[in-house]
């Protein structure tokens, strides 16, 4: 049985995969007696200044396992045989919409496998919670938190929780003004 304390050894992503497509802005705002940090994550831009998209898809589905089975339902660390056969079942449960430009992909999957990727690497809080592993039926939607992790909190001995959701919006002022 693992202690609270160490937690942070069931963090999947690797420390320097977040900088291989991703990056993030800072800003410190002050308001009369208010200070307030603000980061703002993006992709970053390849060599012809296009975003790092397709870079950010194929990162992810390295860490499909992770995301998608518990750690207690795999071996660590993985031989290559477990590797794939965990692939396979990890696939098996993501929905597999028919995608087009006039009907896009609104599984909101790729959301929630970022929202794991970016909780694990920014906070450093691993997944305690797989939901794609409790889905029942894969072709149905599974309600509920999109993303659970747990970070030990060592000066206050306690555990923190995060409980994440997930949306994806093509534009910024739909993100902003989603009403």
């Amino acid at each position: 049985m693992v202690k609270l304390a160490d937690i942070h050894q069931f963090i999947a992503i690797e420390p320097g995969d977040y900088a291989t497509c991703l990056d993030s802005i800072e800003h410190t705002q002050k308001i009369k007696n208010l200070t307030t940090n603000l980061r703002f994550h993006h992709l970053k831009f390849d060599g012809n200044g296009r975003p790092m998209s397709k870079a950010l898809a194929e990162l992810l589905y390295q860490y499909i396992i992770h995301y998608c089975i518990a750690a207690k339902n795999r071996s660590s660390p993985l031989t290559a045989k477990e590797s794939t056969i965990l692939t396979k079942e990890a696939r098996k449960l993501f929905r597999h919409p028919d995608i087009t430009d006039e009907s896009p992909d609104k599984t909101g999957e790729a959301g929630e496998a970022l929202l794991f990727f970016l909780i694990e690497s920014i906070i450093s809080a691993p997944q305690i919670v797989s939901k794609m592993e409790l889905k029942t039926n894969r072709k149905l939607e599974a309600n509920g938190s999109d993303g659970i992790h747990a970070r030990w909190h060592e000066d206050d001995q306690i555990v923190d929780f995060y409980f994440g959701e997930s949306k994806l919006y093509r534009d910024v002022d739909s993100a902003i003004n989603p009403l």
